[in-house]
Formats: structure tokens, sequence, C-alpha cells
């Protein structure tokens, strides 16, 4: 009897590799994360982002100043300049949004990298972090000059 019992307890121990103490309990073993689904990716874009939001940040402030034409300054209001030359523009406000949001969107997904059940959320956030940082740059760089 004692045998049997013996054997039982033995087949049931070579059916669990690693016995019970060395198990996780979770009844799926998560699969392993993709690259982009990675803390080092996320935090590096978050770096980037970080610069671009503070580039954003005093670019919005760097405005056209005195030169505007939209009467806020020492000019009169004109029509027909460029959209960088009045200081009300949307344009300014929309430029700081795109900065700002690569940052949220950065951070967003650096957070999302460090939980196992938000991980797949990451791959999202970069790729709008990126979208807006990339947009920034490109709408600065192709941006009329401002007004002298």
């Amino acid at each position: 009897m004692l045998a049997c019992v013996h054997q039982e307890h033995e087949r049931e121990r070579l059916s669990r590799p690693g016995g019970w103490r060395n198990r996780d309990f979770y009844d799926e073993v998560p699969r392993r994360r993709r690259l982009v689904e990675g803390t080092g990716l996320a935090a590096g874009v978050t770096f980037v982002t970080f610069f671009i939001m503070l580039l954003a940040v005093g670019h919005e402030s760097d405005d056209c100043g005195l030169n505007c034409h939209d009467g806020d300054g020492i000019l009169p209001h004109e029509a027909g300049h460029p959209w960088t030359g009045y200081q009300e523009s949307w344009q300014w406000q929309a430029q700081w949004l795109l900065g700002v949001g690569s940052l949220a969107f950065a951070f967003a997904a650096l957070i999302a990298s460090t939980r196992t059940d938000w991980r797949r959320w990451t791959p999202l956030g970069l790729v709008l972090a990126v979208l807006c940082g990339a947009g920034w740059v490109a709408w600065v760089l192709l941006e009329p000059a401002n007004p002298v």
C-alpha cells in the first residue's frame, strides 16, 4: 500500500517539471516582448520627445512679438501677411500642441511598456509620439519666416 502511494507521488512529481515550488501559477506564460514593446525604446523616444517639447514651448513663445500685423504690437492691423505675422494665429497653438502631444504619447507608451497587460498599447503610443514629433519638426522647417 505504501509503495503504491510512493509510486503515485513520484509520477505526479515527474509530471510537474520543477516541482510545485518552481511553478509561477499563471494559466499561461506571457509571450516575450517585441522590440517595439520594450521599455528601452519607449524611454529613448520619451527622451527625444522631451527635447522636442522644450523646443515647441520655446518656439511658441518666440512668435512675431512687436512685429505682429494684428494690432497687438507696434504695427497696425494689416491683412495679407503670412500666418507667422499674426500673434493670435491658431498655428502657434497647433504647433505647441504637436510638441506637447508628442511627449504625452511617448510618456503613455513608456508607462504601457512597463505593464504586462498594457504593453500591446506601447507601439500605438510610440507611433503617435513619433508622428507628432516629426510633424512638429516638419512644420517648423516649412513655416514662413517671422516678419522683421
